[in-house]
């Protein structure tokens, strides 16, 4: 093949991984904060499990646009070059398949990191500690995760030993 012909196969094969990549990425991004944020703590999910989920989701979503953004590219002009069969099996066309499906994905996916820049970190961070004073004391009560982060948020952390008496029913507590 001429390296005309090379081009042209290399943009037909690297434009859909970009394509590809990016929505793969920004979805990923997008789902798995939302996860964090909205069913992390309340689930017991890690960010790593939360970030899965968005990944889970988006690979999903991916199968639908694959084909999409392949046909996008047809009709944005994009061809193989106008290879011959015997053209397509040579190691040259082989390599350059390759090597577009690397570049352009891997474009795509630094591109679709962009969510990033305008995400706002929304979700409560607790120690295991806190989880489990939460667990056993406050979500029997029906309290949220946002009240009692508020609380610890405001409160003065103290400890006591077992069977002391914290606060005294009907006595007024110094601020």
């Amino acid at each position: 093949p001429s390296m005309r012909q090379l081009f042209h196969l290399s943009m037909f094969v690297g434009v859909p991984f970009f394509g590809f990549g990016f929505a793969d990425n920004a979805i990923m991004i997008v789902c798995g904060d939302l996860i964090d944020a909205k069913f992390g703590t309340i689930l017991g999910l890690t960010t790593l499990a939360a970030a899965g989920l968005g990944n889970w989701i988006s690979d999903v979503v991916g199968l639908g646009l694959g084909d999409a953004i392949e046909r996008a590219a047809v009709r944005l002009g994009f061809s193989n070059g106008k290879l011959t069969p015997a053209q397509e099996k040579m190691q040259s066309a082989k390599f350059t398949t390759l090597a577009a499906r690397i570049v352009g994905i891997s474009l795509g996916c630094f591109a679709g990191m962009l969510p990033l820049l305008f995400l706002t970190p929304t979700k409560k961070e607790f120690k295991k500690e806190d989880i489990l004073l939460f667990d056993t004391v406050f979500r029997p009560c029906g309290a949220t995760t946002t009240q009692f982060s508020d609380l610890m948020e405001k409160g003065k952390r103290c400890s006591a030993r077992d069977g002391q008496i914290i606060v005294q029913g009907g006595v007024q507590q110094k601020k």
